[in-house]
């Protein structure tokens, strides 16, 4: 069913954000990479796959800061949260 695969991802995705947020960069990156690599299903709603995509495009945000490594600028884990969270609750 779409809005179990849909949910399964987005769970998925909200699990390995938090260990990504708690490892070495190098580690968060490739981890943060996985999820990036990770489309919406076939079957998903428009609905889901936007909001899929959008948590996507947060991922890639974030991996873009975190290989820059510049002082000053944290990395918007915040961000790829709320957009994670959104796509979960649309699930």
């Amino acid at each position: 069913m779409t809005t179990k695969t849909s949910h399964v991802q987005a769970k998925y995705a909200a699990t390995v954000l938090r260990i990504a947020e708690s490892s070495d960069k190098d580690a968060a990156i490739r981890l943060l990479q996985g999820l990036v690599g990770d489309p919406p299903a076939h079957d998903a709603t428009q609905g889901q796959a936007q909001l899929h995509l959008a948590a996507i495009e947060s991922y890639l945000v974030l991996v873009a800061v975190l290989r820059e490594e510049k002082f000053g600028v944290a990395p918007p884990w915040g961000a790829a949260y709320a957009a994670t969270e959104r796509w979960l609750a649309m699930t």
